[in-house]
């Protein structure tokens, strides 16, 4: 099962050396699993505001830099990511699902997302090789794509 087998799911990634861009279009009801720790990278912290009400119209995930230890900044560019994808989608930027995983404690190329996030935008699709495209997108040091799927 592939998350382009869900009705309504288009998505796309892009890999260059260690950075990665993945966005999905959707729009329906979500929920997140967050970390208890006292510490948040500022992606968990904006995503978990996004997403309060149950409801999303996309994804935008970055891989190489989890966007973590990186104080405020960290969190305007997790905001910036979840602009950038709004624009993209047509959607508020409260609409917008962010995550970022990867090195700790270095600022994020957030120019490089934006450089690269309106032809993964373009080259969106439900097909097998687009989920395959986006989770080979935001792999880190992993040898192979993780997937999984539940109804």
């Amino acid at each position: 099962m592939e998350i382009t087998d869900i009705d309504g799911v288009l998505c796309n990634g892009v890999k260059e050396g260690k950075l990665g861009l993945g966005l999905a279009r959707f729009s329906g009801n979500v929920a997140g699993v967050f970390t208890g720790n006292r510490i948040k990278a500022a992606p968990v912290i904006v995503c978990r505001e996004n997403i309060s009400k149950g409801y999303a119209k996309g994804l935008i995930v970055n891989s190489g830099n989890a966007n973590a230890f990186t104080g405020e900044q960290g969190l305007k560019d997790a905001r910036e990511m979840c602009r950038i994808a709004a624009n993209l989608f047509g959607c508020r930027e409260d609409e917008v699902a962010v995550a970022s995983t990867g090195v700790i404690g270095r600022k994020l190329d957030v120019e490089w997302i934006r450089k690269k996030a309106a032809d993964v935008y373009s080259g969106l699709g439900n097909s097998k090789e687009h989920a395959e495209r986006f989770a080979n997108a935001i792999r880190t040091t992993d040898r192979f794509i993780k997937k999984a799927f539940s109804e």
